[in-house]
């Protein structure tokens, strides 16, 4: 959702519908939708962001990279992500922020990183992956 490119989903991933073998390769969603799915409301979030900030204009940057953690910028908006269960810390030093400016996951305000030095650490736990935004930009995303 967030990269670069149009976002694809399959028929049935907001309800983690598995699929299977033919003929059952499709389940039905019919009487099986559940919008307070977890999924479901992850999703619809992301899709709310994606539209409100353009991403689709922003370039994308890379500004980490190894084989747990990836993070990339589109405009300032910061996504960092893991391949890992395991508790993953990344200090990020190549960065559009300034010292002072403070980050904040869009799925939990308290998550916040201040950048300092030049530089600000990122920790991500079982998998996860966060969203991050200036903090004067997330109190417009808790209005909203």
């Amino acid at each position: 959702m967030m990269t670069s490119g149009i976002p694809i989903f399959y028929y049935g991933d907001e309800q983690y519908f598995n699929g299977g073998s033919d003929p059952r390769n499709r389940e039905p969603l019919w009487g099986k939708m559940n919008q307070q799915s977890e999924m479901y409301v992850l999703l619809k979030k992301l899709v709310s962001f994606r539209k409100a900030n353009l991403l689709w204009n922003l370039d994308q940057v890379q500004r980490y990279a190894d084989d747990q953690f990836y993070a990339f910028t589109r405009g300032n908006i910061l996504t960092a992500y893991t391949n890992s269960n395991d508790y993953i810390k990344r200090n990020i030093t190549y960065h559009p922020y300034k010292n002072g400016d403070k980050l904040c996951n869009i799925f939990n305000s308290s998550d916040c990183v201040s950048v300092d030095n030049n530089n600000f650490d990122i920790v991500l736990l079982n998998g996860e992956f966060k969203i991050f935004v200036l903090q004067n930009r997330q109190k417009l995303l808790q209005e909203e």
